[in-house]
């Protein structure tokens, strides 16, 4: 864990996030869900994933859940300058085939510096999202007959390596020519094996075809944002609030909104969610009271508060092995509720915020630790804690003001 004095976001060297105060590095002026989720769960939390960036390696669940909302997005905007739903399909789909994997430039089994005699340069091979290729052998023998069978021969069945080179070296079972290695030649082949069944490159492309398979008639439709020309898709959002840190800077708060859309001339504001939960009312129940959905109906009361705007229409996909699902769910939050946390940001969660930053000391709330990545960190010597973050995690800046790049 990083002193008190240094710039938790990347170190003494990095250069100043602008979400964070020039004055004291620890304090945070720019408030997005994810922080603000972070520090309502644990203070030590919040220090280490938002104020020092430390997370876990990247896992299929988010990465399936960024691919498939990006790649919805894509077609939302096609949407929402008047396209049909036939073309949005197409540009969805596009987008989800050729971003869920990656061109790699291969040679002489895998290096194109290898420098071996021969080499004829580099090649190319495309390796998909969310898995790994295997390789898998079996023996070529074919017996003679009235001798045994090499168990490693069965004409439908592939084996996982380790493979025993180019001749097979397993013992012929007792018996008429038994008792003796195979000797056969064996055959290989790769396979892709993905890290999940029901969420990998097939799923998700079957997932963006049946979304906007869904869409063929449907009345919900992305908008183009009120007074500009652009769709409102993926609406960046930075508000400032009434409320000053003691260093005398303001505070933000920000976010992205997925969607702005129309349904029978009223309009809502579309956040898209996928899991591989039953999408029942257990589901949808989490978002009542949500900080995520809390904090963007405020900001969108803040944006369009002249506007019909009547709540906060949660659309959640279902990730299967077969078929996926859809399904929705409409939130409203009155202006009560809307006060409510508002209250609750400016008077007590920024408050806590700016003591823990001027103070340097964000204490451990032991009774989230069963449900938090940093389980395994904190439950080490508090001398040793440092290491254990380098070796089992990533650091990245956490900056909730920087723009989202918008790739075609």
């Amino acid at each position: 864990m990083t002193e008190p004095g240094v710039n938790g976001n990347g170190g003494a060297t990095a250069p100043p996030n602008p979400s964070f105060s020039v004055v004291n590095p620890r304090l945070q002026l720019a408030w997005d869900a994810t922080s603000l989720y972070a520090l309502m769960f644990c203070a030590r939390y919040y220090q280490l994933s938002i104020v020092e960036g430390w997370q876990a390696p990247g896992g299929v669940d988010l990465e399936y859940g960024k691919l498939f909302g990006d790649a919805v997005a894509a077609g939302d905007r096609v949407r929402a300058l008047g396209g049909g739903v036939a073309e949005a399909q197409r540009v969805s789909f596009r987008w989800a085939l050729e971003h869920s994997g990656e061109r790699r430039e291969i040679c002489c089994g895998g290096s194109h510096t290898c420098g071996q005699e021969g080499c004829e340069g580099a090649a190319y091979e495309w390796r998909p999202w969310g898995g790994s290729y295997h390789q898998l052998w079996r023996c070529t023998h074919a017996p003679k007959p009235g001798l045994k069978r090499c168990e490693f021969a069965l004409a439908k069945k592939w084996h996982e390596p380790p493979e025993p080179g180019d001749t097979c070296g397993a013992i012929l079972p007792e018996g008429k020519g038994g008792g003796v290695p195979c000797g056969s030649l064996i055959e290989t082949k790769w396979v892709w094996v993905p890290e999940s069944t029901a969420k990998n490159r097939e799923t998700l492309l079957r997932a963006v075809v049946w979304y906007w398979e869904e869409q063929v008639g449907s009345a919900v439709v992305p908008v183009v944002l009120p007074g500009t020309a652009e769709p409102g898709v993926e609406v960046h959002f930075v508000l400032p609030l009434s409320l000053k840190a003691y260093t005398g800077e303001s505070y933000l708060i920000c976010g992205y909104l997925d969607n702005v859309v129309d349904w029978d001339t009223d309009l809502f504001i579309k956040e898209r969610k996928t899991t591989g939960k039953a999408l029942g009312k257990d589901y949808f129940a989490q978002f009542s009271p949500n900080v995520q959905i809390d904090h963007y109906d405020l900001a969108a009361s803040i944006m369009f508060s002249n506007l019909p705007l009547k709540g906060i229409m949660l659309e959640a996909h279902q990730a299967l092995v077969g078929a996926p699902r859809f399904a929705r769910q409409f939130l409203h939050r009155s202006p009560e509720q809307r006060a409510e946390y508002w209250g609750e940001l400016v008077e007590h969660w920024l408050p806590k915020a700016e003591k823990y930053a001027e103070r340097a000391y964000y204490p451990m709330s032991r009774s989230q630790c069963r449900m938090c990545d940093f389980n395994s960190i904190c439950s080490k010597a508090p001398a040793s804690r440092e290491r254990w973050l380098k070796a089992d995690f990533e650091r990245r800046v956490w900056n909730p003001l920087a723009p989202r790049a918008v790739e075609e």
